[in-house]
Formats: structure tokens, sequence, C-alpha cells
């Protein structure tokens, strides 16, 4: 970050001939193809593509800056690249509701992910938006302060959504939780 800064120091990595291989974590918003052939060229062999869910709504809720077509076209790209991705789901979230979770892993299933983490409730951290929804819905304490992590999960989604996720990933392998 910024997508500026991620061009020139691979090119920097090109023109020096650095014979390298790295890793990293891509936001899936505004990616630009010239990128993403420059991080391909500089030894990028695989990202971690923290989408976190497959449905336009909750992205609105969780506050990000992409949509799913974002995330399809960012997929599409490194796929053309042949850079490995990880996708992570974050599930459970406010907002989230069955027709959500099945929409978030059919669009997962979609793409061309080598890898797919999905994590069940998101930790709450203090002083953010979801630690104040998670008091305002009585689920922590206003003094809690959070060493102890804490998730939060739409109440009464979770028994369903623990067997639905295990469902889905009885058939993809290359999916954990």
């Amino acid at each position: 970050m910024p997508p500026s800064y991620a061009l020139e120091l691979c090119c920097k990595i090109i023109e020096r001939k650095l014979d390298i291989t790295w890793v990293c974590i891509l936001y899936p918003g505004k990616i630009e193809e010239e990128l993403v052939r420059a991080m391909a060229d500089a030894g990028c062999r695989e990202v971690s593509l923290g989408f976190e869910s497959g449905c336009d709504r909750i992205l609105a809720i969780m506050n990000k800056k992409f949509g799913i077509a974002d995330v399809r076209r960012t997929s599409e790209l490194l796929a053309k690249y042949k850079i490995k991705q990880m996708g992570f789901l974050l599930l459970g979230g406010p907002g989230e509701t069955k027709d959500s979770v099945e929409e978030s892993l059919r669009f997962a299933d979609a793409l061309t992910l080598d890898a797919l983490k999905i994590t069940i409730g998101i930790r709450i951290y203090p002083h953010t938006e979801l630690a104040r929804t998670a008091v305002a819905e009585g689920l922590i304490a206003p003094d809690d302060d959070l060493l102890l992590p804490r998730f939060y999960m739409v109440p009464g989604l979770e028994p369903w959504l623990r067997q639905t996720v295990a469902n889905w990933m009885a058939k993809r392998p290359n999916w954990t939780f």
C-alpha cells in the first residue's frame, strides 16, 4: 500500500534482477493488471486475498471499499499471471444471514482459489465499530478490555453455520477453518 509504492518496489526488484520469491497480502480493490504483472515478474508466487465475504451487502456493513466484482477481477488477474491465491472468508458478523453465508460460499467456490480459510465469528477489537455493536447487542460489557479474545457471532446462526461450512468443506479439501 499504496499500489504505486508496490508497483515501484516490484519494478526495482525486476531491474536489479533479484532472484527471490515472495508472498503477500493483497487488498482486492483497485488492483490494476500492470501491478499484478509486475508482482509475478518480481517473484510473487502467492497472495492472501482477504475478501471476507462474497456478498456485497455484508461487505458494505464491514465498511469494505470494494465489492465482489473487484474480488472476482483481482482473482482472475492473479490466475492469469499464475500467482497462487488463498482466500479468506469471515462469516457470522453483523447482518449475516443464512442467505448471505450461502452467497459467500458460492462466490468463493466460483473463484480460482488454491485454498480458502474460513473463520466463523469475527474477533472483536477494542474501540471499533464491531465492539460498539457487540456492546449495544449485549454480547460484551462496555468495560471489557478484550485482552482475552472475544468473537462476534450473529445470535442463532452458529450451529447452522458450523454445519453448513463443514458440509461445503467435506467436498473441498483445499478449504479449512
